[in-house]
């Protein structure tokens, strides 16, 4: 039975890690030429941007403590902040944050909170430890096979692990829309928006992902981050909004070319498509794309949204570069509508989008 668990401190898993030291493939003057290198230079320079983080989610429930982990991330021109996790957070408008060295820990304002993406964004405590500096969020994307470090506070304690990154995907592909990256860097409850961390060519540290989930699965484990360039994405709508919102369609999306075809087949769908397409390959009950009368194994040929008065067309090449355009760039309320095939029919559907649920809720929990 496959379940997902939420990075939370109040269950505990039992992580056995392999003491043996690979070697890292290739590397420059700065890099670590292993694995415990890396996980003592991680140790060391993780002071300056590591910071734990203390709240009580539910402020109707003031004994509901929670803590996870986050990262500095931006420090300069007055702007101070620190990136973690929206579940960490949950609806408190303020939190403690504490870095290792500086005394006790500090209370700051949660500025920006996007549910959808679990994403929250911080002020952090001024003014700042001597020592504090923020990591760098990569520009580059990470690739399969990358060494990777994960540190954080599981359990409260200040923890750090090694991995690689083994796919650039999740499950969560199966839906079009996918925000994560796969790595085998061991996390437990408390490292929720704790920083995945690589070494750069020249030696650096930077942010690759904030750790974010756990999906468990006949007894293997693969551990999900939230991309960088979904956070480097994120961070001026979280300055900006106090609750971010995304737009809800209730489609899942998949390229022909790369669906199941007895799925397809068992919704009365037609195997292979007569054309190419972005085929529907799941539809949530009572969602705006069911109302409208979307089935699942209906391949969209044309998708459109209606902005300031006029229809505007968007590409309709990729099921992810589509369902993400929907996703980022478009808002609830706003009416879109496509032409679909299904058969030998081409059938238009209009419907409004909705706002999209939070991530708690597509991972099946409450």
């Amino acid at each position: 039975m496959r379940y997902v668990r939420r990075l939370s401190v109040f269950c505990i898993l039992l992580f056995a890690v392999c003491m043996s030291n690979p070697p890292i493939a290739a590397y420059a003057a700065n890099v670590p030429r292993d694995f415990s290198e890396g996980l003592r230079r991680v140790n060391t320079e993780s002071q300056r941007y590591l910071v734990q983080v203390f709240s009580i989610p539910n402020p109707e429930n003031p004994k509901g403590m929670a803590g996870g982990s986050g990262a500095l991330i931006r420090s300069g021109g007055g702007v101070v902040r620190i990136i973690t996790n929206a579940h960490v957070v949950g609806q408190a408008q303020k939190v403690m944050v504490h870095f290792e060295g500086n005394g006790f820990a500090q209370e700051v304002a949660v500025l920006g909170i996007d549910t959808a993406v679990d994403l929250a964004l911080l002020e952090a405590p001024l003014p700042l430890p001597f020592f504090a500096q923020p990591i760098a969020i990569a520009k580059k994307a990470v690739n399969v096979g990358d060494a990777v470090y994960t540190a954080g506070y599981p359990f409260g304690n200040k923890n750090f692990t090694f991995g690689a990154i083994t796919s650039l995907s999740s499950p969560f592909a199966q839906t079009g829309l996918d925000m994560f990256n796969s790595h085998q860097s061991p996390v437990a409850p408390g490292n929720s928006g704790g920083a995945l961390i690589r070494f750069t060519d020249t030696g650096e540290q930077e942010l690759v992902g904030i750790n974010t989930a756990i999906i468990s699965q006949s007894g293997g484990q693969v551990y999900l981050s939230i991309r960088a360039s979904v956070i480097d994405r994120m961070l001026v709508k979280l300055e900006q909004e106090r609750s971010v919102s995304h737009p809800f369609m209730g489609i899942a999306l998949a390229d022909s070319d790369k669906v199941n075809p007895y799925a397809i087949k068992s919704a009365g769908g037609v195997y292979p498509p007569a054309v190419h397409g972005i085929t529907v390959i799941g539809v949530k009950k009572n969602s705006p794309a069911e109302r409208a009368g979307i089935r699942e194994g209906d391949i969209i040929r044309k998708f459109e949204a209606l902005l300031d008065g006029q229809w505007f067309e968007l590409p309709v090449v990729k099921a992810e570069d589509l369902a993400q355009t929907v996703f980022f760039d478009l808002a609830p309320d706003i009416k879109v509508r496509m032409q679909t095939n299904r058969g030998s029919q081409s059938i238009g559907r209009e419907f409004i989008l909705e706002i999209q649920p939070s991530l708690n809720a597509a991972l099946g929990e409450g």
